[in-house]
This record gives C-alpha cells, sequence and structure tokens, in this order.
C-alpha cells in the first residue's frame, strides 16, 4: 500500500482546489480563494516546519492533528520533526500510522521508542500498548474479512495484559484492552490464557476509575494549596479523566451493567469533545465489544446510537446515522429522566467525581422500594398502656442477607436491630429494651397487617460495643427481599467534616414509631473513628442525617450509591478528635507536636456495618469485652 499524503492538510482526500478546504492549523497563512494546490501545500509544509523548530510547538500542532483525526497530516509532521519530537514524537507518528492502516510500519516505530528510550517508562508503557494495539487491529481486520487471525489475538493480550500487570492503576488503557480482548475470545470461542476472572478485572478497573475520580474531586478545591508535585499530579489526572470515564464504561460492559455504562459514558462526554477520543471509543464499543452485533440488546443500541449524536456535534468528526437513527433522536425528549445520555442543545453533563451518580428514576425507585420492604418496625407484643393500642413501637430494623455479616449465613435472611431495642440479656438495664419473646416484626411498607416473632439470636454486642443484635425470625415472606449491597469502605478521616471531599449518608426507619420515613437534610458524615483494624472493636460514624426516638436500628446508607454501610443506635454528642489541629506550636520538622484537640459536635450516631462483621467473625459466640 502506498503511503497518502495531504494537498491540503487534511484528511478528506481533497483535491486542494477547493475554496473551503483550509490547513487545521490557526496560525498558517490561510490562501486565498484562487490559491493553487501547490501553494496551499507549500503554505502547509511551512507551518509544519516552523513548528518543528521548537520541540513545545510542535507537540502542539501534532496533538491538535490527532484530537481532529487528521492523521495524514500528523505523520508528516512527525517525520519532519523527528530530530526535536524525541519519544513523543515517535509514539504520534506510530498513532498516525495504525489509523492510516500501516500496521508493521507503525509497530516498527513503536519497538523504536522501547529501543532508544529506555529510561522513559512512560513512553515504554505507551509504546507497548502500540504495539498491542497493532495486534488488535490486525485480528480486527481478519475477522472483518471472516475469520481473524488468532495469533494475532494472543500476541495482543499478553502484550496488554503484561503492562497491566506491571503498573495496574496507572495503565488502565492497557487493563480494559486486555480485557476487552478476553471478553471478544470468548465470543468468538478463543482460549487465552485461562483462570483470569473477568468479572473481578473489570470490577478493579471500575474501582481504579472511581478512585482516581474521586482524587480530582478532592484536590480541585483547594488547587491553590498544592505544592508544584501535587499540582502536576493534578494536571496529569484532568487531561486523563476523559479516558478513564470511558474505560469505566468499558469495564461496565464486562460484568455487564449497561446503566453504569452510560453514567460512565455522562461523564465522559462532558470532559471531551474531542472526536479522536469519541471516535476512538465508539470503534471499541463496536469493533471489540460488538454491542451492534450479536444479540443487540435494546440498552445497547440506546448507548450507541447516543455516542453517535454527541459524535455528530464535535467540530470535525465523522459519523453516519441513518434516516431511523435520526428520527429516533428527534423523537426523545432532551430531558428524559431515565436516560441521562439524552442530547439537547444546552445540555452540559456534570463531573462525576468517586460514584457514578447518573442513575434512571426506575433504578431510584427499584431501589427504595426495595429498602423500604426490607426495613420493619419493632414491636412490643403487649397493650401500650398509655393509648390501650394492641402493640408498642420500640424501633426499627431490617431484614438483611446475612452474608454480610458472616459467610456461614449465606443464603439466610436474618434480622438486624440495636441491641437496647431487642435484647437477649437477663437484666438489659434499660426499660426500652424488650426480650425477644415478647418482640414482634412488621414490615410495614411490604404487608402493614402482617407481624413476625423472633425464632432465636444469631449474634448480639451490647450497647456499650457495637449495640447490635441479629436474630432469625420464626416465618417470612418468600418475596421479601433482604438488603444485599453494603460497603464496609469509609473516607479516612482528614477527609470529613468538609475539608476535602464531603461524604453522604441517609437513614430510613420508623421515626416517633409512626411511617416509615427517611432522612435526607444535611446528611454529612462529619466523623468516624475507623478503619476497622482487625480487632472487632465497634467503628462508629457520626452525621447529621436527622433521626427521632424510633429511628434506633434503623439501616445507614452511604449516598446516592445507597450501600448498606451502619446501623443506627443514638442520638448524642460526640467528642471528635481532629488530626493536626493541637495546643502545642508546631515543631522543628514542621510538625504540630502536644495534645490533640478534641471538640464536642451534635450529631447521630452509628456503627459502621464493617466492625459488625468483623466482631462477629472474630467472635461468633458474641461480642467479648
Amino acid at each position: 500500500m502506498q503511503r497518502q499524503f495531504p494537498s491540503n492538510g487534511a484528511n478528506d482526500g481533497g483535491n486542494g482546489d477547493d475554496p473551503a478546504d483550509e490547513t487545521v492549523a490557526s496560525s498558517a497563512k490561510q490562501p486565498s480563494a484562487a490559491a493553487s494546490g501547490v501553494e496551499r501545500y507549500a503554505d502547509f509544509l511551512e507551518h509544519i516546519l516552523h513548528a518543528t523548530a521548537n520541540a513545545d510547538a510542535l507537540a502542539e500542532l501534532m496533538n491538535r492533528f490527532k484530537d481532529e483525526r487528521d492523521f495524514d497530516a500528523l505523520h508528516l509532521a512527525a517525520v519532519l520533526g523527528r530530530h526535536v519530537g524525541g519519544a513523543r514524537c515517535l509514539r504520534l507518528e506510530a498513532q498516525a500510522l495504525i489509523e492510516m492502516g500501516f500496521l508493521d510500519d507503525a509497530r516498527d516505530v513503536a519497538r523504536r521508542i522501547i529501543i532508544a528510550y529506555p529510561e522513559d517508562q512512560a513512553e515504554q508503557k505507551e509504546a507497548l500498548g502500540l504495539i498491542g494495539r497493532c495486534y488488535k487491529q490486525a485480528y480486527m481486520d481478519g475477522c472483518a474479512e471472516g475469520r481473524g487471525d488468532e495469533k494475532q489475538l494472543h500476541l495482543a493480550f499478553e502484550t496488554y495484559f503484561a503492562v497491566y500487570n506491571a503498573h495496574k492503576h496507572n495503565a488502565l488503557w492497557h487493563g480494559i484492552n486486555a480485557l476487552a480482548l478476553l471478553c471478544r475470545s470468548d465470543r468468538d470461542d478463543v482460549r487465552l490464557r485461562p483462570g483470569i476472572d473477568r468479572t473481578a478485572l473489570a470490577r478493579a478497573i471500575i474501582a481504579a476509575v472511581d478512585e482516581r475520580s474521586a482524587l480530582v474531586g478532592r484536590l480541585e478545591p483547594r488547587e491553590d494549596q498544592l505544592n508544584d508535585t501535587q499540582r502536576a499530579q493534578l494536571n496529569t489526572l484532568r487531561g486523563e479523566l476523559a479516558w478513564d470515564y470511558a474505560t469505566g464504561a468499558e469495564a461496565c460492559l464486562a460484568i455487564p451493567d449497561l446503566l453504569k455504562a452510560r453514567s460512565y459514558l455522562a461523564a465522559y462526554v462532558d470532559a471531551t469533545s474531542k472526536p479522536f477520543e469519541l471516535e476512538s471509543t465508539l470503534r471499541q464499543f463496536i469493533d471489540v465489544w460488538e454491542l451492534e452485533g450479536r444479540n443487540t440488546s435494546q440498552e445497547a443500541h440506546d448507548l450507541l446510537l447516543t455516542m453517535r449524536s454527541v459524535l455528530s456535534r464535535a467540530p470535525g468528526a465523522s459519523v453516519e446515522l441513518t434516516k431511523q437513527e435520526v428520527n429516533e433522536l428527534a423523537t426523545r425528549l432532551p430531558f428524559e429522566a431515565n436516560d441521562p445520555l439524552v442530547q439537547a442543545e444546552d445540555r452540559h453533563f456534570e463531573r462525576v467525581f468517586g460514584q457514578v451518580q447518573v442513575r434512571s428514576m426506575q433504578w431510584w425507585i427499584d431501589r427504595w422500594l426495595s429498602i423500604a420492604r426490607a426495613t420493619a418496625r419493632v414491636e412490643l407484643d403487649r397493650v401500650n398502656p398509655a393509648t390501650n393500642e394492641p402493640f408498642w413501637a420500640c424501633g426499627s430494623g431490617f431484614l438483611a442477607d446475612g452474608a454480610i455479616f458472616h459467610p456461614g449465613w449465606q443464603g439466610e435472611r436474618v434480622f438486624v436491630t440495636n441491641e437496647h431495642v431487642v435484647s437477649p440479656l437477663q437484666s438489659p438495664g434499660d426499660r426500652l429494651a424488650i426480650a425477644p419473646a415478647q418482640a414482634q416484626v412488621r414490615f410495614t411498607f411490604a404487608d402493614e397487617t402482617a407481624t413476625y416473632k423472633i425464632a432465636e439470636i444469631l449474634w448480639f454486642s451490647p450497647r456499650d460495643a457495637h449495640d447490635v443484635s441479629i436474630f432469625r425470625l420464626q416465618s417470612l415472606p418468600d418475596n421479601l427481599e433482604p438488603i444485599r449491597d453494603y460497603s464496609t469502605q469509609l473516607p479516612e478521616c482528614d477527609q470529613v467534616g468538609g475539608n476535602i471531599a464531603p461524604f453522604y449518608v441517609t437513614a430510613i426507619g420508623h421515626a416517633g414509631g409512626g411511617q416509615l420515613a427517611l432522612g435526607i437534610d444535611n446528611p454529612q458524615l462529619w466523623h468516624h473513628d475507623g478503619p476497622c483494624d482487625g480487632s472487632g472493636r465497634p467503628v462508629r460514624l457520626h452525621y447529621h442525617a436527622p433521626t427521632q426516638q424510633g429511628n434506633s436500628g434503623s439501616p445507614v446508607f452511604e449516598w446516592p450509591a445507597l450501600n448498606l454501610i451502619g446501623v443506627h443506635h443514638a442520638g448524642r454528642g460526640a467528642l471528635i478528635e481532629y488530626p493536626g489541629e493541637t495546643t502545642a506550636p508546631i515543631g522543628r520538622r514542621g510538625r504540630k507536636s502536644g495534645r490533640i484537640k478534641k471538640r464536642m459536635i451534635e450529631a447521630n450516631e452509628a456503627i459502621g456495618i464493617g466492625s459488625v462483621r468483623e466482631a462477629i467473625q472474630r467472635f461468633p459466640a458474641g461480642w467479648r469485652r
């Protein structure tokens, strides 16, 4: 194949005589309508040669060519600028050759980086990734013609996976390509390296993406306080953020979780409008993940359609939409509640920090209904002398999957409340606590009329420790689903109280013994004394989400992911230690010394699920002081 170079700096095959054709570089001389193709080409070369006198100017020009997918111009600039561009110039040259279809030449250029710049670890990773990309493209080209060369697929996977294994969080794009090829090999009935858990790899990549996104969210508000190293790290993370969101979306395809994939894409299209990035992601979805091929679901169709819609608005991008797709887009509501990627002219996607927060209305409805049905009112099974009613509401509790607390309880539906609400102790020391035999449980949102009695106690810890009682109920409806999703992860102590990144919680229970209520006003977590340290000690969480008497035993969830993180048990003042606040002056090494200051804050308190889980597994017969 003969290499083609542009007559006008564009990638559209123009003949150079169209007065509308313009060079992509804004600072280049703009030819007149009468300028010949030769004069235009001379202007284009003059601009590139001028840029090659300075490495930074060359990099800016080449990156512009790449972002606008002008790969002929990018290749020409790379060749002419090799003497100043170094490894970076060679990398961009290899990228251009791949996009132009010269895979063997691209591999040769990437190998030149590995040989000539062994000390540049960042470029070494990029070069190996480009070699993997060449093998991957060769396999995909073969598949388009009938059957891909399995050897190319093996080489592509092993190249990507070796880099990811060596660098993990600093090689996410290598990891996601390895994962994509693993999933593709399953569909193509090609056996790659056995024993790799696709789901575990996908979740590891998603966790890394969320961690990097959260780090940007924590650093940006205090950018003016960062040192030079931290500021450089922040700038690097910002530059990679769009690709990170695209990576997260791909990883969700392997689970699969298309709803979360769409949420990542919402953040992705907000972070970039570059045709190179958008088209690369769309191509990956179609060619590698085959979202347009085998047994395409409606969700996958919508995802691709929205990506095409976004890409059609990107300057310089090229995308084809069928008449049917255009009509489908035209009939959509611009702010359709259950479609976070539907575009409108003035729609702006907010950045996602740490946790994916773009959820469909149906997801919220289903999740809250499930939680509400699993949350119960705990009642004293006798007449209330004050009201003469046939029961006495004493607190709240919830039905949970036993596996949350102990592997031996896998498949069990266990009931959780506070020990000061239902206590198996002979003398609980609290007139409000009731004995298991006198307690009844009413799942008011599932069935207001039915009550359930306690069959046996599985584990408990006194109120001055975890304040938790876990029971097995005598009977339950078959269709009553327990709470299954939980999290033991909490922010670092110096991240609460608004210092770096807010962390929000909410509690749901029978406040005041009445109807089920949700506390969402001022839901910030202010402090906790975690993390778990292996001892099984209680980890206390302090927050301002409102609760009332009757909320004791309520499940506490992180917001907005709605994972169970604690069991509410008290509303009281908490004596909080704030690291770094001391009564003594700063020492010689710049560290504060002396006693740590403590201050009292009014807050509600829960016991972290992680510490309850740890205590049960460490002391299965019950908490020991």
